[in-house]
């Protein structure tokens, strides 16, 4: 009827409500077709294996590959586990060192107070 045309086959015709039993039953899939979403947390699992596989992958490309030619300033976090720190960053230690041991607590570094240094 012209209901079911202008409010779209889900809807009822006194307009009160939504018919929820109208839905697909199964879900098209462009790689495998229709399927019964069943083992959809299964499928999830995997992808995210998947991925936490790939992403480990990377950085341990990245960690032994990562070469600074221009040494930062202060120790960042991927010097820790980069295997060429040693070489690129010949005081590398003693700058750990001096960095742990002046770092302030990090509120202090969040909400600084009236006394410390603004930039």
């Amino acid at each position: 009827e012209r209901v079911d045309i202008i409010m779209g086959q889900g809807m009822t015709k006194d307009l009160k409500s939504f018919d929820h039993h109208k839905f697909p039953k199964r879900i098209f899939n462009p790689m495998s077709g229709y399927t019964d979403n069943v083992m959809w947390k299964r499928n999830l699992g995997l992808g995210l294996v998947g991925l936490a596989f790939t992403y480990a992958v990377m950085f341990k490309f990245s960690w032994n590959n990562e070469r600074r030619f221009a040494v930062p300033g202060r120790p960042i976090m991927s010097q820790r586990v980069a295997k060429y720190t040693e070489i690129d960053d010949p005081n590398y230690r003693e700058k750990l060192a001096e960095y742990k041991a002046n770092k302030r607590p990090l509120m202090r570094r969040i909400l600084p107070n009236e006394e410390d240094e603004h930039i």
